[in-house]
């Protein structure tokens, strides 16, 4: 009575220059989640920004819940927003006043609570929008270790739910605590950052820490670095990222904090998971969770705040679209296939040129040197048609003039390319009434049977006045473009060259050209 945990969040004080604190909610305000209208909110902004479902954490203790009320209303009212549980399966102690050692309810951590918890939880699954795998409801498990004999209840979960009519259950564990899934008692893991991340302690480089902090300082930077170039394990692994973590409200002065967060880092992590899942995880199975949706206790969050808006949930939204999932895919190319450790990161300097603190981070490992060559890749019109929407005849005048290809004068047609190479591209384009800007993506793509088989994305933009003074178009248009194509993924064969124009926000034409390439 009388506390909920903004009591803390509002009240959090900075403790060193640069420190973000407080962290004040901006559109949602101090919010009740006892209020079915916050909740629509919640789902209201999470639809509008891509994300695709809510995990809630389920506090259960043999038989008693709490804070059960969203997931319920979320299942009464059946709203149209895909959610699943996570079994909050440790102690509930006074964790939010920093006071763990006072358990006020205990896990009793017996085979008979484990069975209770699948029957309780079971009207769930029944839930057309509750999320299935095949079927199967996708259930996580927070701390696997709390569960006596985690294979035999496993194994009477699966019984259980199959004895309601469902094909299977779908068990996912949290890597939490150090565990992992190379036992294979579940079938599936997710990472739980910050859960495992590895960054050194920067306590030292803060100037004005404190002499009675107790806590640890960790670089987001070197995080999200680590976290790209790590290697995948051999069972099935959903990446989650964590947006910007400080848990002083909670714990003051003995908290954690991961500091030098940027939304842009976040970004780039969040899109590099995001193609990663696209390409690794089977079908029906892509997904890419975030901690957390609104954990404003420990500063991790995509609800807007006073200080970053609504770029954590653009960020989101920006992860799904063709420049950053063909950007990614030609750094995973890059990581895959190259032996030089610095070409493995370059790909990354392009995601943005907001990115400068990636771009320092990740090139640390070489030269630095910036590179903007291109890796054409397939286009898989299932995946990105869900983001964009492609008119195959322009619907306004538009115009691409390639002044040089391979070395080679506009007006040859036929090119034979070897796809060990590079297609080398120089020339303008033009969209009548659109701005064409350096940060609007353009795309070369390759066309055959009157479909787009592969595209890269055009980084090298320049402005042209001689053709902005032709279509009287404003001379801060970007209309000249070079371009580097790596053709290493094409399949031999002839294709026509084209490109892909912007119409609109997440709206582009195809415009054919008559040059016909042979890559062999």
């Amino acid at each position: 009575p009388g506390f909920t945990e903004w009591t803390h969040v509002a009240t959090a004080k900075p403790l060193f220059d640069g420190h973000y604190q407080p962290r004040i909610p901006a559109d949602l305000g101090f919010y009740d989640l006892r209020s079915e209208d916050t909740q629509l909110k919640q789902i209201e902004l999470a639809k509008k920004y891509g994300v695709y479902g809510f995990c809630y954490y389920y506090y259960w203790f043999s038989g008693k819940k709490l804070m059960e009320l969203p997931i319920e209303r979320h299942f009464n009212n059946n709203y149209e927003f895909p959610f699943c549980i996570c079994w909050a399966n440790e102690n509930w102690s006074r964790r939010w006043d920093g006071s763990e050692n006072e358990v006020l309810i205990a896990q009793q951590d017996t085979e008979g609570d484990a069975l209770a918890f699948i029957e309780d939880i079971s009207k769930y699954f029944h839930s057309p929008y509750y999320i299935k795998i095949k079927g199967a409801p996708f259930l996580i498990v927070y701390n696997l270790r709390k569960i006596p004999n985690p294979e035999r209840i496993i194994r009477i979960w699966k019984e259980y739910v199959r004895s309601l009519g469902f094909p299977d259950l779908h068990v996912c564990m949290a890597e939490t605590f150090g565990q992992d899934n190379s036992h294979g008692i579940c079938d599936s893991a997710c990472e739980f950052p910050p859960h495992k991340v590895v960054s050194r302690l920067i306590n030292s480089k803060i100037e004005d820490l404190p002499s009675d902090f107790s806590g640890n300082i960790y670089d987001y930077e070197e995080v999200v670095a680590n976290e790209i170039k790590k290697s995948k394990p051999s069972y099935i692994l959903f990446r989650t990222i964590m947006g910007p973590w400080d848990n002083t409200p909670r714990r003051g002065k003995a908290g954690n904090i991961f500091h030098n967060f940027t939304p842009e880092l976040f970004e780039a992590w969040l899109s590099f998971a995001v193609v990663e899942a696209k390409k690794e995880l089977p079908p029906g199975m892509k997904f890419v969770f975030i901690n957390a949706w609104n954990e404003w206790g420990e500063g991790t969050y995509l609800e807007p705040d006073r200080k970053y808006g609504h770029r954590l949930l653009q960020a989101v939204k920006n992860s799904l679209t063709m420049a950053n999932m063909s950007l990614m895919e030609s750094f995973l190319s890059a990581v895959n296939s190259s032996e030089d450790t610095k070409n493995q990161f370059d790909y990354l300097t392009t995601l943005k040129n907001s990115l400068d603190i990636l771009i320092k981070t990740v090139t640390s490992f070489g030269s630095g040197q910036e590179y903007y060559k291109s890796k054409f890749i397939p286009f898989e019109e299932d995946v990105y048609n869900s983001n964009f929407k492609i008119n195959s005849i322009p619907n306004k005048k538009c115009l691409v003039v390639c002044e040089n290809i391979n070395g080679r004068p506009f007006s040859i047609k036929t090119h034979i390319l070897d796809r060990l190479g590079y297609l080398t591209l120089r020339g303008w384009q033009f969209v009548e009434d659109f701005p064409l800007t350096e940060y609007i993506p353009t795309y070369a793509v390759l066309i055959k049977d009157d479909e787009i088989k592969y595209f890269a994305q055009i980084y090298l933009r320049h402005k042209r006045e001689d053709v902005a003074e032709h279509f009287k178009s404003p001379k801060d248009y970007f209309h000249g473009f070079s371009f580097t194509g790596e053709l290493k993924r094409v399949d031999q064969g002839a294709y026509i060259l084209g490109f892909l124009l912007p119409n609109r926000p997440n709206e582009y034409m195809l415009y054919k050209t008559d040059y016909v390439l042979f890559i062999g």
